[in-house]
């Protein structure tokens, strides 16, 4: 995977590419100077259905991709990622899932 500075070439408009930018990655589509996202999960266009494919991406060096969280009932409160959440705090995890399933049922009926 090659990531690529828009000065030094524009992809093709209404194109969907990988969006970089203060480490975090969208999906998004380019129409002359606007770089718009693909719907995130809250918007009515949005969907959750598993795909028939995925494939990991391969952001710039130093990031990672990954959504870390903290818990606010462990000690130390460290950083988790959404896997190690589930494993050690199940019942927090199962609050997280279930608010974002709220979340998306709300804007499913807009």
């Amino acid at each position: 995977m090659k990531w690529i500075r828009p000065k030094d070439k524009l992809p093709p408009q209404g194109k969907k590419i990988l969006y970089f930018k203060n480490g975090d990655i969208y999906v998004v589509q380019r129409f002359a100077e606007m770089w718009l996202p693909i719907p995130f999960y809250d918007s009515k266009y949005a969907f959750h259905d598993e795909p028939d494919l995925w494939c990991d991406i391969e952001p710039p060096e130093n990031y990672t991709g990954k959504i870390f969280v903290k818990s606010a009932k462990t000690e130390d409160r460290h950083l988790m990622t959404i896997d190690e959440f589930q494993m050690y705090c199940p019942s927090e995890y199962e609050k997280l899932i279930n608010s974002q399933k709220e979340l998306w049922e709300k804007n499913i009926k807009k």
